[in-house]
């Protein structure tokens, strides 16, 4: 019988925490830590502009692994990266592949099981400002197989979600498809800060005065107001998710 790993998600809040640097972060670059029968991998904690903390991990799960989380205490973003994972949310449970998400709500119970080898990338932040938040959406996923493919002349792009969460003002997401050779569009700014995790391929990302290459599973992290563009430098389609939150 699979021993059933029973932890919280805690807050750590230190009085002083670094800005989380808008570079790249290239997934095979942090050191693994094993932890029992997993392992799990650190890019950055750290502060943003609307967020303190906010974490990126990524964890390796191998076959048949439970992880039960008893009480979420911070929002929550799992995005599957390889394999397939049972993810269950207070209960009601699905099985998703990779580019499936969960986003999950402080206070929510969360169990996670590895169909076979599975990975997975762990986002969590809480915002600084609370007294703007609306507070009104509750925990979901999103099926990679059910979301629609639209195409378009750069590629294609697949909408995840865009709304308020109990943390965010604003978050959405999208995974696009970009040609080979072109740039989804010229370097631009806005106030939302982004994250790009490369799914396939290579590219380039302009940010600020410093050009950024990454691969397949590397993440870029684009601060607010910081100005970036990404370019397919690959032979064939890049595909990536991008998004905006604060």
């Amino acid at each position: 019988m699979n021993k059933v790993l029973l932890f919280l998600l805690t807050i750590v809040v230190f009085n002083s925490q670094a800005q989380v640097a808008s570079v790249v972060y290239p997934y095979d670059k942090p050191m693994a830590e094993t932890n029992g029968k997993y392992k799990t991998k650190t890019f950055f904690v750290g502060e943003t502009r609307d967020f303190k903390p906010m974490s990126l991990k990524a964890f390796e799960l191998p076959k048949s692994m439970k992880m039960n989380i008893k009480e979420n205490l911070m929002e929550s973003l799992i995005i599957i990266k390889e394999g397939k994972l049972e993810v269950s949310i207070n209960g009601q449970t699905n099985i998703l592949g990779p580019g499936s998400i969960a986003l999950l709500m402080p206070g929510d119970k969360l169990g996670l099981k590895s169909q076979g080898a599975a990975s997975y990338y762990l986002m969590q932040y809480q915002a600084k400002n609370k007294s703007e938040l609306p507070r009104g959406t509750g925990s979901f996923i999103k099926d990679w197989d059910k979301l629609e493919y639209k195409t378009h002349d750069k590629g294609g792009i697949r909408n995840f979600y865009n709304q308020t969460t109990a943390e965010c003002i604003k978050m959405e997401m999208h995974v696009t498809n970009l040609n080979s050779g072109i740039k989804s569009h010229e370097p631009h700014t806005h106030r939302a800060a982004e994250l790009i995790i490369m799914i396939k391929g290579k590219s380039e990302m302009e940010l600020g005065d410093s050009i950024f290459r990454g691969q397949t599973g590397d993440i870029f992290y684009l601060g607010s107001d910081v100005p970036h563009g990404i370019k397919n430098i690959d032979t064939e389609q890049i595909q990536y998710f991008a998004f905006q939150f604060e």
